[in-house]
């Protein structure tokens, strides 16, 4: 009896393991994109929340994002971006999949990270926003603190 006792344990056990790695496996689905987000803006992001990119416009070496709030859809940030230290090739065919993540840091330096494989290995670059910005939420924080115009 305790040898099936035993068994049966380590079943279960080996079921919960298997049930938590297919789990966490499953990607996550982009949250349901809010009427005031325009159908060409990516969603970026995980389970956890993330935030819709629209590539607005590319000129020269600057390139221009609108970056909006996923749970309501407002803008965060509509500004200039440029690449400050290596760069890579970023095009309106491209962009979508290799612009990834935007973060604001506590210097207010908002950057939106690019993910590129080169040579079968992923590259990391990082475009900074110009200011002053065009608009949004976080361009109003960063213009007030830092009595920007």
């Amino acid at each position: 009896m305790k040898k099936w006792l035993i068994i049966i344990a380590i079943i279960s056990f080996l079921g919960f393991v298997l049930f938590k790695y297919i789990f966490d496996k499953q990607p996550c689905l982009p949250p349901e994109r809010h009427e005031l987000v325009p159908l060409v803006a990516i969603w970026s992001g995980g389970c956890d929340g993330g935030e819709w990119i629209e590539l607005v416009e590319i000129k020269e070496d600057k390139y221009r994002f609108r970056i909006y709030q996923d749970w309501n859809g407002e803008l965060k940030m509509d500004a200039d971006f440029e690449f400050r230290e290596d760069r890579t090739n970023l095009t309106r065919v491209n962009w979508e999949s290799i612009v990834c993540c935007y973060s604001q840091s506590l210097d207010s330096l908002v950057t939106l990270s690019v993910v590129d494989n080169v040579e079968g290995k992923k590259k990391y670059y990082r475009l900074q926003s110009i200011y002053p910005a065009y608009g949004g939420n976080d361009w109003g924080i960063i213009k007030e603190k830092y009595n920007l115009e």
